[in-house]
């Protein structure tokens, strides 16, 4: 129970993050239509998607974690049956 607890957490944390850095991505894009200096947007853009990339792996890393925990206990509960 507790697995899928921090399971659903992590869905959470991802959505999250996920809004954040595409809400980030849309107001610097409408920074560059506004004249904003192409490279530095560019830069901060590229920043932002690295974050997003960074956070999802950590996400996905800790939910197969908290799925192999999962794993085990059912698989060491029907042994023991």
């Amino acid at each position: 129970m507790e697995s899928r607890r921090g399971l659903l957490i992590s869905i959470q944390d991802m959505s999250h993050l996920t809004n954040s850095g595409c809400d980030k991505i849309t107001r610097l894009v409408a920074d560059l239509l506004s004249g904003a200096d192409m490279r530095l947007i560019s830069s901060q853009i590229l920043l932002t998607t690295c974050d997003m990339r960074e956070a999802a792996n950590h996400e996905r890393m800790h939910a197969e974690l908290q799925l192999d925990k999962e794993q085990g206990t059912n698989a060491s509960d029907s042994s023991h049956s």
